[in-house]
């Protein structure tokens, strides 16, 4: 995965907090619907290593891969009960579902009210660094919220971009903070 550029990413979500949603009781409903993944940005390689499946042809296998999420939705539909806003999402949908596909970090998009959101696939632990993971992948800085990170992530470049990303969201919440302070004691 390549290097995650720190200072492109957008400030917009840095004070999002996780709301909570039963997804169990809109799922079915208009309220709520699954995003597919943009089948063409997947490379034969990258269809064979998620399917363990072998193909010859980039169009047949990518035809496959479609049909694999239509039967298997379980790997894009939200699991745990609650969502992370993406304020001013600008990007294509599936294309990013196709991102985080890609990146294994148990994030889903979701359309819930017409609204595109964030929400886990999984359950069970701390996955604040997939969280991060998956906001920078979607071109922001991550939400506060989620910058206490655990130390039990792995050690490649990518969590050390995360914990960067993270001190910098520190940083720059610790000036506003004092900045309001100082404000305060002037009033």
């Amino acid at each position: 995965m390549e290097k995650i550029d720190i200072e492109s990413l957008s400030y917009g979500a840095l004070f999002e907090t996780p709301i909570y949603m039963s997804w169990f009781d809109i799922f079915g409903t208009d309220r709520y619907k699954n995003i597919y993944p943009d089948y063409t940005k997947f490379s034969i390689d990258e269809i064979v290593a998620y399917t363990d499946e072998e193909y010859q042809d980039e169009k047949e296998a990518q035809a496959d891969f479609e049909e694999y999420f239509y039967e298997n939705t379980h790997q894009i539909e939200p699991m745990l009960n609650y969502y992370y806003p993406l304020p001013y999402f600008l990007i294509n949908e599936n294309e990013a579902q196709a991102i985080l596909v890609k990146s294994s970090t148990s994030c889903v998009l979701v359309k819930l009210d017409d609204e595109i959101v964030l929400s886990l696939a999984g359950c069970g632990m701390d996955f604040s660094w997939q969280i991060c993971k998956a906001y920078m992948l979607l071109g922001y800085l991550p939400p506060f919220h989620f910058c206490d990170l655990p130390k039990f992530a792995g050690g490649s470049y990518i969590e050390e971009d995360i914990k960067q990303a993270c001190m910098l969201v520190c940083t720059e919440i610790s000036k506003s903070a004092l900045a309001r302070y100082k404000r305060l004691c002037d009033i």
